[in-house]
């Protein structure tokens, strides 16, 4: 049966590196801003935000995960999507304080027909695996116990994968892990971060939590039984992989 909600439109960030540090997310979900450069290209800056007040309702005010946690050191490093969907069919419905306050500088930028933030995903490319004992929200995974990575084989990461409550059911996960996944499939030569690592050759993981697993797998992800189940934030997690075709630049 068709979808009777109007086609969303997907955008797109490059690594943008200290910019991200402007942005500050309060223990009750508010986000701040504070240009740091007089470079600071707004429009980016702008989705940024977009993407923050989707993560901040999902993981902090949904999941009650740790505001300070959720900008971390990746989030320069990473490509970043955003999806929007029209905001026509959500008459009615209650947003999150992150949702409301979407636009830099506005209380509510929220007009009748505008798009509305409706999920995300990034992509971090690969890097020194001593990178991952960096982030402070993850303690748990058994990387040496691995069944399906080998140790030195350079792998990207997709996460911070959240749909707002009132539009999940509409495929969007999906519609942002496929666009994250063919980009580096097509930008093979830009997914290794780190020199020395050697050669992308399409291997991704997702530290995805263990309620959807089922949804993963059904995108053609493979569960690692030898990475073992691990908590962030009080969340359950399994290593789940994938390699996709890579065709160059």
């Amino acid at each position: 049966m068709p979808s009777s909600h109007p086609p969303p439109t997907v955008e797109f960030i490059s690594p943008s590196g200290q910019a991200v540090h402007d942005f500050h997310i309060s223990p009750t979900g508010q986000i701040s801003y504070t240009r740091s450069s007089s470079t600071a290209d707004p429009q980016l800056s702008q989705l940024f935000h977009d993407a923050l007040s989707i993560r901040t309702a999902v993981f902090v005010l949904e999941q009650h995960c740790s505001a300070a946690e959720e900008i971390d050191v990746d989030d320069g490093i990473s490509w970043h999507w955003i999806l929007y969907a029209d905001n026509e069919d959500e008459e009615g419905e209650e947003r999150s304080g992150s949702e409301k306050a979407n636009t830099i500088g506005s209380e509510d930028a929220h007009t009748a027909g505008a798009k509305r933030p409706a999920a995300t995903i990034r992509l971090v490319p690969a890097q020194a695996h001593a990178d991952a004992d960096d982030e402070k929200a993850v303690e748990g995974p058994d990387y040496m116990g691995s069944k399906v990575w080998d140790h030195n084989e350079p792998y990207v990461k997709i996460g911070r994968l959240a749909t707002v409550a009132p539009c999940r059911g509409r495929g969007y996960g999906k519609i942002l892990v496929n666009a994250a996944l063919s980009f580096a499939g097509r930008n093979g030569g830009k997914m290794v971060r780190d020199t020395g690592l050697g050669e992308w050759k399409g291997l991704l993981l997702a530290h995805a939590q263990k309620s959807v697993e089922g949804w993963y797998k059904s995108l053609g992800f493979e569960l690692d039984e030898g990475m073992g189940r691990w908590w962030e934030e009080g969340i359950e997690h399994v290593a789940m992989w994938k390699r996709v075709e890579v065709l160059g630049e």
